[in-house]
């Protein structure tokens, strides 16, 4: 029988070799801000549509949130940005699922939801789908990025793990290549162009004020940098 509490001991141990930032408090903080939108949207719905009813199978979004970044403990020395991160969270929770118990008609969208979390992020390919499993999963995903917590998971990620440049004043911050050279740079991607992509108004409502500050970061960063020049 499918219990949560065993789907959560299962990826805690799995996460134990995971990148920096993508621990199970992440995949916690990920599925509560799913849970956020899921309600906010019943809401919306409600007072906007007038009544109109939104079906969300709640424990795929669960699922898939908690399951999503697993593919981080697998390093790829052909990708060693972990971009392919979802295929490899969604063969894991292939095999991880059925184990578990959990329930077999639901595997195939909860795999979904994962295979296409990072898609709305700027090096995702925006495949479009009207799913809104996918559509919470990937907000929250998003929201997650952003903000003081957000800030701290992409400086561990930038810096120790992909082995970036803290900044290249030559970049431009436009230029969409150099997210993968420089942390200031990617920060500032995540900081508008994630928060462009978000689906729903809640997901936005949530995400205002880490998109802000996540943007005044990279104002303050580039102006305090810019002190040395003579």
């Amino acid at each position: 029988m499918y219990r949560r509490e065993d789907l959560e001991k299962v990826i805690e141990k799995i996460l134990e070799k995971s990148t920096p930032g993508h621990d199970i408090e992440h995949m916690l903080r990920v599925w509560n801000l799913a849970k956020q939108i899921i309600d906010g949207e019943k809401i919306l719905a409600k007072v906007v549509v007038g009544g109109e009813k939104i079906s969300v199978d709640e424990e795929i979004v669960y699922a898939a949130c908690m399951l999503h970044d697993v593919g981080h403990t697998i390093y790829d020395p052909k990708d060693p940005l972990y971009v392919k991160h979802p295929i490899r969270s969604m063969e894991i929770a292939r095999k991880v699922l059925p184990e578990i118990g959990f329930p077999e008609e639901k595997i195939p969208l909860t795999l979904e939801a994962i295979r296409l979390h990072d898609d709305t992020k700027p090096w995702g390919t925006k495949t479009k789908t009207d799913k809104r499993e996918i559509w919470y999963v990937q907000d929250a995903d998003n929201i997650e990025a952003l903000g003081a917590n957000g800030l701290t998971r992409l400086i561990l990620f930038c810096i120790p793990t992909a082995k970036m440049k803290d900044y290249i004043p030559k970049l431009s911050l436009d230029d969409p290549k150099a997210r993968w050279e420089s942390m200031v740079h990617d920060v500032y991607a995540h900081g508008l162009e994630v928060y462009n992509n978000l689906h729903t108004n809640t997901a936005k409502t949530l995400a205002d004020e880490g998109k802000t500050f996540m943007l005044q970061f990279v104002e303050l960063y580039i102006k305090e940098r810019n002190l040395a020049k003579k």
